[in-house]
């Protein structure tokens, strides 16, 4: 949720370290859309980030938020595969994942 006086930007940085313990860098908004238009105001930003990889995992969230977030790191390869099965249905995912794809694709 971002906070009054707060950028959705930094949600995004504050959220990424406090959910998996990552760091963003070279942050781009990818996408920003209603999630329920006509139900809910609510707005979804996608953001396309840096960040290293290379000893992420473990369980992260906080405690007084009840939070209990395992961190698994996933071959790029290996999620689209997942996509093409149907193994990831939910828009906020898809959206951010295809649009990966097709820079991934576009070189």
């Amino acid at each position: 949720m971002v906070e009054k006086d707060e950028e959705p930007v930094e949600v995004a940085k504050r959220e990424s370290y406090e959910e998996a313990g990552l760091t963003l860098s070279n942050i781009t908004q990818v996408a920003q859309y209603l999630a329920s238009p006509g139900a809910s105001t609510e707005e979804v930003f996608i953001y396309y980030a840096n960040a290293d990889l290379a000893n992420a995992g473990g369980v992260f969230g906080l405690a007084e938020e009840g939070e209990d977030i395992k961190l698994h790191v996933v071959d790029t390869e290996d999620v689209f595969t997942r996509i093409d099965k149907g193994d990831i249905c939910n828009a906020l995912s898809l959206i951010a994942l295809q649009w990966f794809r097709i820079k991934r694709l576009q070189g």
